[in-house]
């Protein structure tokens, strides 16, 4: 067990975060040692506070839960790195990077946050991702501490990289920002080892998972193109069929357009006849493209539970099959779609 001690050029600021409580959030670009200096300012909180709590939001390279998500857990005496972290509770994003997927970011940081001071954390550090530059980096970071009004802002830089996003907010008076200089002991990492990193930690997620088998009527779809609209009678297949030289296995839509799920290459999916003569725009989905889609769990109050990944979908028997290390399947009320595929698993 070892008991590591804040960096001499990180311990003024560190202590006054860690005595003074409340939230702390953490940028920097990547490789700058963030992930360190909030473990280690956690670690060092412990003794002034019964909880700390931690919030990974660095989704391409989550400490704290698996990628793709926000994870949230409590710091412990027994911690050597922050991956020693349990998770607690998580907010599913769906991708290993923010671009696309701000408003996801900042409202699960912010759910995250929120759950972290309800359960009595003391202070609550927030990592974040190495997106820095430009005003994408400025516009998604500026929203998430307006989201979450963290009392503590740590900028980690070499060379003033993240000023822009740091100016704007140096006269609100409830922030307070600390200007630190980077890890000594970090390094730069390869897109290679990133990957690797990220495959591993996915691996050791879904270690003792088991394919569990849902009734597609017992659960609900968001962020999803298909089970958001009334469903097509079976009958209309063949007619579309014709049109499209693939085999329809599925059919929705409303008032705006209709969805299908086709299987086989067919003529490309020419949707263009078959939109003059129904006058709706057609949505083509390859059956392919649904499975081994990365997915949240969520119970009945909206919370998220775990992750899955979609392993099969029966239509005709209105069956699902998902891949989960969360055993309950009975809770499982609703699946949030992500961009990611997951292979291998």
């Amino acid at each position: 067990m070892r008991r590591f001690a804040l960096h001499s050029v990180w311990e003024e600021a560190g202590d006054r975060i860690a005595r003074e409580g409340g939230v702390a959030m953490v940028v920097g670009a990547v490789d700058i040692g963030k992930s360190t200096f909030c473990a280690a300012v956690a670690f060092h909180a412990l003794q002034y506070h019964k909880l700390v709590a931690v919030v990974d939001a660095d989704v391409g390279q989550s400490d704290i839960g698996p990628p793709g998500t926000i994870g949230m857990g409590f710091a412990h005496p027994n911690m050597n790195e922050l991956g020693d972290i349990p998770l607690s509770a998580l907010y599913f994003i769906g991708d290993i990077s923010p671009q696309g997927h701000f408003l996801d970011m900042v409202v699960g940081t912010q759910r995250m946050v929120e759950k972290a001071l309800a359960l009595g954390a003391g202070l609550v550090i927030v990592d974040t991702t190495g997106l820095v530059s430009g005003m994408v980096a400025r516009k998604l970071k500026g929203f998430k501490i307006e989201a979450i009004r963290p009392n503590h802002l740590v900028a980690l830089q070499k060379g003033g990289e993240v000023e822009h996003i740091i100016k704007g907010w140096e006269r609100t008076s409830w922030l307070r920002i600390y200007r630190l200089p980077p890890s000594p002991m970090a390094s730069p990492r390869s897109y290679e080892e990133r990957r690797e990193n990220r495959e591993r930690k996915l691996r050791m997620h879904f270690a003792n998972s088991g394919i569990y088998e849902l009734p597609l009527d017992k659960v609900a779809f968001r962020n999803s193109p298909i089970f958001s609209s009334p469903p097509l009678h079976p009958s209309l297949f063949p007619r579309f069929e014709l049109k499209l030289g693939a085999k329809v296995l599925w059919g929705e839509g409303d008032r705006w357009g209709i969805t299908l799920v086709v299987r086989g290459e067919g003529r490309a999916y020419s949707t263009y006849f078959l939109e003059k003569e129904v006058g709706r725009r057609i949505n083509i989905i390859r059956e392919e493209e649904l499975m081994n889609r990365y997915a949240g769990i969520m119970d009945e109050m909206g919370e998220y539970l775990d992750v899955c990944v979609i392993k099969e979908i029966d239509f005709s028997e209105r069956k699902l099959k998902i891949l989960t290390p969360f055993k309950d399947v009975q809770k499982i009320a609703t699946i949030s779609l992500g961009s990611l595929k997951i292979e291998g698993l």
